[in-house]
């Protein structure tokens, strides 16, 4: 866990004139928020969380509906 700040703090720096993140300065008072940066495919990441959210969805169902009509027959 350390280590794993240690490289944050190393990338994220502050100063008395604001916060540089990988290069880019930021105004002061702000922060790099989120895990992610925004890509040019993000239509594609929110079709594929919806397509697993879906999938997950009907697994979840399907094994309720076995379950039970295990208990039931």
């Amino acid at each position: 866990m350390e280590d794993c700040l240690g490289a944050q703090a190393a990338t994220l720096t502050r100063t008395s004139r604001g916060a540089t993140y990988g290069g880019n300065r930021l105004m002061k008072g702000q922060n790099r928020h989120g895990a992610t940066r925004r890509n040019k495919d993000a239509a594609f990441d929110r079709w594929l969380n919806l397509a697993v959210s879906v999938a997950v969805t009907t697994a979840i169902l399907v094994g309720l509906a076995a379950v039970l009509a295990h208990w039931l027959l």
